[in-house]
């Protein structure tokens, strides 16, 4: 089963403790939510107990993506589900309707209440998998440093005509490489996610209070 797959690959990734099943109250959650099959038969094989640094920004636990996906509703009408941040505050996505769950930035800076958060999406990876992976790649001259070599932000993925990206578009030797990847834990707090922009009456956008 490709689900079952996408679990596996993820799960041996990274050290005990960073990826785990959802607990009843999460699944209750993000049902309330209404969020797609494929994602509640997902979570209940994995989902990031912790916050996880992910290159430019962070990957935040299964709470606080729930918690960010009552707080912008667009992104689930757009059909996303918030994940992380980056550093600038441009939202890390996915598609949860299909697997193996294409990845992806919206900016903050366009977004505005009522809008379709696809007008504002660039994809980065074909899977969460490889985001996963390619956010966390292990430097070759240091096996206890991580670093992504995927675009930081929305407008860097812009800039480069960024397309996105497979595991093999890098020529990476997995077999070359241990596992777990047993990432540091965070020294610092992840990012607050950005306030959502609202209209002025003259049709600019202003920083919500």
């Amino acid at each position: 089963m490709e689900i079952e797959l996408l679990a596996n690959r993820i799960r041996a990734l990274f050290q005990d403790g960073v990826f785990g099943p959802a607990s009843d109250d999460v699944l209750t959650s993000l049902r309330n939510q209404r969020e797609p099959e494929c994602l509640l038969d997902f979570a209940r094989r994995l989902v990031p107990l912790r916050d996880l640094w992910a290159g430019g920004g962070w990957v935040y636990r299964i709470s606080k993506q729930i918690e960010l996906s009552d707080e912008f509703p667009d992104s689930r009408r757009s059909g996303f589900h918030i994940i992380g941040c980056c550093s600038d505050g441009d939202f890390i996505v996915m598609k949860p309707e299909r697997i193996p769950f294409e990845v992806g930035f919206v900016t903050h800076e366009e977004i505005f209440p009522g809008c379709s958060w696809s007008d504002f999406y660039l994809p980065v990876c074909r899977s969460l998998y490889d985001f996963l992976f390619l956010s966390n790649v292990p430097l070759a001259s240091s096996g206890d440093s991580v670093e992504s070599v995927l675009p930081e932000d929305y407008y860097e993925a812009k800039d480069a005509n960024w397309e996105p990206k497979r595991l093999e578009d890098f020529g990476i030797d997995i077999s070359a490489l241990d596992f777990p990847l047993v990432l540091p834990d965070p020294t610092a707090p992840a990012p607050a996610a950005p306030a959502l922009h609202a209209e002025s009456a003259e049709g600019a956008k202003e920083p919500a209070p």
